[in-house]
């Protein structure tokens, strides 16, 4: 799947609309990289980095917030993160 068509389905589904624009921001910067063989410094690196982590937990918001929806709807409790959804976690937040 290209950017474009990413964007493309996003843009058409229930994701909000700043989110699909940083989303598509980061991947015309990635595609750079790629594709034009663009060298981004350090500063650009490291920025990259942030924005991904960004994308990720504001996506993690819309899942968790369908889950619970869902999850209110079949009256059943929401469940505790497994050990891996902890340790993972635990790195993000070392990183930051």
């Amino acid at each position: 799947m290209t950017t474009f068509d990413l964007i493309e389905n996003l843009s058409n589904s229930e994701v909000e609309p700043d989110i699909v624009q940083m989303v598509q921001e980061f991947l015309e910067f990635c595609d750079l990289a790629k594709f034009a063989k663009y060298i981004p410094t350090e500063e650009e690196n490291s920025t990259s980095i942030d924005h991904a982590f960004e994308i990720v937990e504001k996506s993690k918001l819309i899942y968790d917030q369908a889950e619970a929806e869902t999850d209110t709807e079949n009256e059943t409790e929401l469940t505790q993160p497994s050990d891996n959804e902890q340790v993972l976690v635990e790195k993000l937040q070392e990183y930051k």
